[in-house]
């Protein structure tokens, strides 16, 4: 994993893509493998990539929350 290599920037654009892709594409284990790297970039939650993935991820969280409806 590109976070764990020291990658974290090219890890969160990795992430995004991912989201990009479960757009046309679902797969919930995507999205739990994208929540994954998340959880490992803790480290560096206040840089701008991190928070843009948060902001896409908290995105999903809702929607997925809304399917399950």
């Amino acid at each position: 994993m590109e976070a764990a290599a020291g990658h974290p920037a090219d890890a969160a654009q990795y992430a995004l893509r991912a989201l990009d892709l479960l757009a046309t594409h679902w797969y919930a284990t995507g999205l739990e493998r994208v929540r994954e790297v998340r959880r490992a970039l803790g480290p560096w939650e206040h840089e701008q990539y991190v928070r843009d993935l948060d902001d896409r991820l908290y995105g999903w969280s809702s929607v997925v929350s809304a399917l399950a409806c």
